[in-house]
C-alpha cells in the first residue's frame, strides 16, 4: 500500500509487485523494467534489500571488462 502524502510505499523493506502503483515505483527506483522487478521477485523474494542486491550483481556482470 502507498502511502498518500509521498507516493512512496508504505513499507519501504518489501518489493509489493502485486501493486501497479508500487511495482512502477520500485522499478524506478532500482532502474529497471516491471518485468525485470517481477524476475528479481520471483527469484529472490520480495525483501528490498534483496531485490536491490540483485540488480547490483546484475550490473556488476554487464559492466565492460578493464582492458
Amino acid at each position: 500500500m502507498q502511502d498518500r502524502n509521498t507516493g512512496r510505499p508504505a513499507r519501504h523493506t518489501q518489493v509489493d509487485i502485486t501493486q501497479v502503483r508500487e511495482a512502477r515505483y520500485w522499478a524506478h527506483k532500482l532502474g529497471c523494467t516491471v518485468e525485470q522487478l517481477r524476475t528479481a521477485v520471483k527469484t529472490v523474494g520480495s525483501d528490498a534489500a534483496a531485490v536491490t542486491n540483485y540488480f547490483l550483481r546484475v550490473a556488476s556482470f554487464k559492466q565492460p571488462f578493464a582492458a
